[in-house]
């Protein structure tokens, strides 16, 4: 498993349809390796091997930022599609002796024995009934496939270039129930909805009674569609001053950021106008004194200063601090090896520029 360490936060680059994608991925392939399906609910199984496929996904992604109850649901609806894949696929109108006789791959025989007997059971089978029942009454099943809410969310906000708060919950289920041939799963809905965005502009706002609530009416207000799992009503009302507060902060800090970068970039400039500024080139590294103690000296000095960043067969490709000086520092997940810095760049005159050593994290500048 490749264990560049992917970052889920919403204002991150890669928090996009590839980078949930890999997640969902993820998700699934730890948890049919991890989580054995002789249970009956998720709440049944212990405790140890929900901290597994955990302590697994934090090798590979950055999970500070995201709730714990999004990652057991995720993890949850993972095992249960994976035992709904088996039951329809091996068990299904099949003998059960000759079912048991065959596990699957990777499956303990015990453990299929028992999965077999909890999916012929009359308890299963009902309940299984009943949610055949309600599959079919749904009329627009969604069609953005593995991609979350709120990444179709971001997504629209990036193609019309305004902030997340200005993708209301309207957008997102008109988006969420368009084929790819651009044709509506359920028009007279979408034509109503579009009637009440125009003629209440201000309700598509994200809200328990936004425009999306009273276009479907009180009986599907008992959720927030458009919004991902786990979200309803008395959970945005209470929550929802955080989230504009949180949005007016997001603003100002880009501000700060942008004023930042200006500032750091005109003092780069003034320094290279008055004293000049120190260059590193792509090969400086091997060329440094053969001395180990002068290395070391070499190395100390280096520390923390600013430097241009020369491409290899162009000029200043960016301006950057010497972060980290140790051969054991990591990098995008790897250790940084003799010979190399770990450069923090705080202005990309080139965001082209191919870097001197590439990964699987990124490859340019």
């Amino acid at each position: 498993m490749d264990h560049t360490a992917y970052s889920l936060d919403s204002d991150s680059a890669v928090a996009d349809t590839a980078g949930v994608n890999s997640y969902s991925t993820t998700v699934g392939t730890l948890t049919r390796n991890h989580i054995p399906i002789n249970y009956k609910k998720n709440s049944n199984v212990p405790d140890e091997f929900i901290h597994i496929v955990k302590a697994e996904l934090e090798l590979t992604f950055d999970l500070r930022r995201v709730a714990n109850f999004s990652i057991l649901r995720r993890i949850n609806d993972a095992w249960k599609r994976h035992k709904s894949r088996l039951s329809n696929k091996d068990i299904k109108g099949k003998d059960p002796a000759k079912v048991k006789a065959t596990p699957p791959l990777f499956v303990p025989k015990e453990v299929w024995m028992e999965f077999d007997d909890m999916c012929n059971s009359d308890a299963f089978q009902t309940q299984s009934k009943k949610n055949t029942e309600n599959r079919n009454k749904v009329k627009a099943p969604c069609t953005t496939g593995r991609t979350s809410m709120v990444v179709v969310r971001q997504n629209l906000a990036a193609e019309r270039n305004v902030p997340d708060e200005d993708v209301g919950r309207a957008d997102v289920f008109i988006k969420a129930h368009t084929m790819a041939d651009k044709t509506y799963q359920c028009p007279k809905i979408i034509k109503k909805l579009k009637e009440n965005m125009n003629l209440y502009p201000d309700s598509n706002k994200i809200c328990h009674n936004d425009v999306l609530a009273k276009t479907l009416g009180k009986d599907k207000k008992s959720h927030m569609m458009a919004m991902g799992i786990d979200i309803t009503p008395s959970f945005v009302s209470s929550a929802i001053h955080i989230v504009e507060e949180n949005e007016d902060l997001k603003a100002i800090n880009n501000e700060l950021k942008t004023m930042m970068l200006n500032m750091r970039k005109d003092l780069a400039d003034h320094i290279r106008k008055t004293l000049g500024t120190p260059q590193i080139q792509p090969s400086s590294f091997y060329n440094a004194p053969s001395n180990s103690s002068q290395v070391t000296q070499r190395k100390q000095s280096d520390l923390n200063r600013e430097y241009k960043l020369n491409g290899c067969s162009e000029g200043i490709v960016a301006y950057g601090i010497v972060a980290d000086i140790s051969p054991d520092a990591f990098c995008h997940n790897k250790q940084l090896g003799d010979g190399y810095y770990k450069i923090e760049i705080f202005n990309a005159i080139n965001e082209d520029a191919l870097l001197f050593r590439e990964d699987s994290f990124t490859k340019t500048m």
